[in-house]
């Protein structure tokens, strides 16, 4: 009856048949010829799960052929045969499977194996050493771990390791050469170095494989010292460095920056008769290049086109990036057409270096034509390469481009980063476009993306440029409820908003915030308050914020004092200002031209010219406090008093030094030498003026026309007139009052006509 219908069915009949009879029947039925014959049969399918009866069936009848002929079946699932069986009888009956067959398994693992088959060897493992089977063979401990190392299952190669030692199997060399291996693959350098300590100890011969391995390891794990060291030590164990190890050490003293030892690496090489490949070549090229050594890099790259080796994409892509960088356009141009000339296609990373750079240094066309001929090479532009251009297009005030570029990006569904949306809002927020900056903000939370604590600076800076700062207060508290940590920054921004605004009070209340949240005000943070004070004219309350920056430990800057004196000088304040000096130089700080200069023009301005004068000569003793502002403000002071003589003699001085003046200090000596002494002086004063280049304005020209009507000089002050036209200075209603007095009355009909018709020509109503 089974062997009437097709082959499947027959075997199906004999499955359905077998699974019946198992189930139901006795023991003794396992031994009749009838159960053989099934078996005969049935051996060449393959068996699943739902098959188990059958196999506990053979195994329990004790019928040791039928159990062989099932576990020798041809059929591909062999092993996964093997593994129910062996898996369910364990299981089911609580004996174990003999010696010979558990062995068989795990000595026909190989590359090829499954998982399955694998799977299996670890059941078969793990039943021996749970059985205590005795002597289980080395050699076979070493394949099943090996077979897990080869596959990268580190963690199950670590378990069979450490089960076949607690059983009392001692490894041998291959164990621990395997198991170093496989600590150094899972970038496990420590236990790798434990392993070494061993090998040595055990006085095994170590091969330049095994040292490759771990400064690998080392490498990949970020320890290029150790990995360095290991070399050095290869060396002195006797063991000859191959062209790998030799890769491994150059890049890795590149990456650390020692470019000088992957010099000598390469020199050794030469001397040991092993030739540097391009990827050692490379490596100190990209090295030398990222330490912006051009020089020696182009030495290198010379150097490796004479020993006739091609350089490849990542040589070209260090020496194009970073000459991008260092904006040395033409040199990074002529590497990107040698390569195109050597057939090497640029990638999408040589692409963004050359974009990156580019934009950079704010060359934006390049930077689209570039973008355009990476489209055309048929290399898809995408954030990184579009991100740098959109910030540069951005800074430049071209938002119309910098959109279109955007556009570019969601059209073809690239996803932006949180650092895109970065750029994308400060280029928003820096342009005055907040609303823009809000819409797209929304977006990205749409997105599910989280903001972080430099995109709310940048819209905090946004809403505090317009004077918005109820938005920024609540975007403040939005922070806090979303889990977003302000920091220093964040608060300043918003404080030194509000001190511009006159809201000192509101600045005052976001800084008890900052406290209460423990984000530690710094220097900047103080000095913006302090300023903040001293412009309201709240002194108290700066000298208080000063003393608490000084009791949180916080070091006032050079800014800080120079806020503080500035205030108090503006308002008259000497000696409040000459205490904050003394402050100054008891906290170590030095007082520069710009705290000198305040408090100078405060002396000169509540006549106490000589202590002035005195600072002043203090001033010329250390010489670098001294700027055209010291002079000008030296010269306005004297001039002022009454004692032009002496700002003239600071101005020979000037000049003695090099310091060019500027208009108002020839406007302000002009005037000075003109109220107190005859006018030749201020006549050669103007001659420097008018015949050395500097630049003079309607104010100095009023200055001396009036001068000269004093003095009688009509044709002088005339010619002074003459000299504004010419020059496209553009006389005044001053100016021309003066100069109307100044015309000799048998010339008024004639010439007084020229300053009148001017006059009307620049819309000036006559007094």
């Amino acid at each position: 009856e089974l062997h009437v219908d097709g082959y499947m069915v027959h075997l199906e009949k004999i499955r359905k048949r077998m699974l019946k009879l198992a189930s139901h029947s006795s023991r003794h039925l396992s031994t009749s010829p009838f159960w053989s014959y099934l078996i005969s049969h049935f051996h060449s399918v393959s068996l699943s799960v739902s098959d188990l009866p059958i196999l506990n069936h053979s195994y329990r009848s004790n019928n040791n052929h039928d159990f062989s002929s099932l576990l020798s079946s041809p059929s591909k699932q062999q092993t996964t045969c093997s593994c129910i069986t062996l898996r369910g009888i364990s299981s089911s009956f609580g004996e174990v499977s003999p010696l010979s067959e558990g062995y068989e398994i795990i000595r026909n693992l190989g590359d090829n194996s499954s998982t399955v088959e694998i799977e299996a060897a670890l059941d078969v493992f793990n039943q021996l050493l749970t059985r205590g089977a005795p002597n289980i063979p080395i050699i076979l401990c070493n394949r099943l771990f090996s077979i897990f190392v080869r596959r990268h299952y580190y963690k199950e190669g670590f378990l069979v390791y450490t089960k076949m030692v607690s059983s009392g199997v001692s490894p041998d060399y291959v164990t621990l050469n395997t198991l170093f291996s496989c600590c150094c693959k899972s970038h496990s350098a420590d236990a790798a170095i434990s392993v070494l300590a061993v090998l040595f100890k055990s006085r095994f011969t170590l091969s330049t494989n095994i040292f490759n391995s771990l400064i690998d390891c080392l490498l990949k794990c970020g320890r290029v010292d150790e990995a360095l060291e290991m070399g050095d030590r290869m060396d002195r164990e006797g063991c000859d460095a191959d062209l790998f190890t030799y890769i491994c050490l150059i890049v890795g003293a590149c990456k650390k920056g020692r470019l000088g030892y992957a010099r000598l690496l390469i020199q050794e090489m030469d001397m040991k008769g092993i030739t540097p490949n391009v990827v050692a070549y490379s490596a100190v090229v990209h090295g030398l290049c990222k330490q912006g050594l051009m020089d020696d890099a182009h030495m290198f790259y010379r150097e490796m086109i004479a020993r006739g080796l091609s350089p490849n994409i990542v040589t070209f892509t260090s020496l194009i990036h970073s000459h991008c960088v260092a904006g040395k356009w033409q040199t990074a141009k002529a590497f990107f057409q040698e390569m195109l000339d050597r057939g090497i296609r640029p990638n999408a990373y040589t692409f963004n270096a050359v974009i990156h750079g580019l934009s950079r240094h704010m060359m934006i066309e390049k930077a689209v034509q570039f973008v355009s001929l990476m489209m055309e090479m048929g290399e898809v532009p995408d954030e990184y390469a579009y991100t740098p251009l959109i910030d540069a297009l951005f800074k430049e005030g071209r938002l119309r481009e910098a959109m279109q570029f955007v556009a570019h990006l969601v059209k073809r569904g690239n996803l932006f980063s949180i650092k895109t949306y970065g750029i994308l809002l400060n280029g928003f927020c820096k342009s005055d476009r907040i609303d823009e900056a809000l819409k797209l903000y929304s977006f990205m939370l749409v997105e599910g993306y989280k903001p972080n604590v430099v995109i709310c600076s940048v819209l905090l800076d946004g809403f505090c440029k317009m004077g918005r700062h109820e938005e920024a207060m609540v975007l403040l508290h939005q922070m806090s409820s979303m889990g977003i940590r302000g920091d220093t920054v964040t608060y300043s921004v918003l404080i030194d908003s509000l001190c511009k605004e006159g809201c000192l009070d509101e600045a005052l209340q976001v800084f008890q915030m900052m406290k209460e949240k423990d984000i530690h005000p710094n220097d900047v943070t103080f000095s913006i308050l302090i300023n903040g004070f001293c412009i309201e004219g709240r002194w108290k309350e700066a000298k208080e914020m000063l003393h608490e920056m000084l009791i949180q430990d916080v070091k006032p800057s050079l800014i800080t004092f120079n806020c503080l004196v500035d205030g108090f000088c503006k308002k008259g304040r000497v000696h409040d200002a000459i205490g904050v000096v003394n402050l100054m130089l008891n906290a170590g700080e030095l007082p520069d031209k710009y705290t000198y200069n305040a408090l100078m023009d405060c002396l000169f301005k509540d006549g106490r010219l000589n202590e002035a004068l005195q600072l002043v000569a203090y001033m010329f003793k250390g010489g670098d406090c001294i700027n055209i502002v010291t002079y000008s403000i030296l010269i306005h002071g004297l001039c002022s008093n009454g004692r032009a003589n002496e700002a003239l003699e600071f101005y020979k001085h000037m000049l003695h030094n090099g310091v060019k003046p500027d208009a108002v200090i020839y406007t302000t000596l002009l005037d000075g030498l003109c109220k107190s002494v005859k006018i030749m002086s201020p006549m050669v004063l103007l001659k420097h003026v008018l015949y050395g280049g500097i630049d003079i304005d309607v104010f100095t020209c009023n200055a001396t026309i009036i001068a000269l009507r004093k003095e009688g000089l009509f044709d002088d002050a005339w010619k002074i007139y003459k000299e504004m036209i010419k020059r496209n200075i553009y006389p005044n209603l001053v100016t021309f009052d003066v100069l109307i007095c100044c015309i000799p009355i048998h010339k008024q009909s004639l010439e007084a006509r020229e300053p009148f018709h001017e006059m009307v020509t620049q819309a000036i109503r006559p007094s």
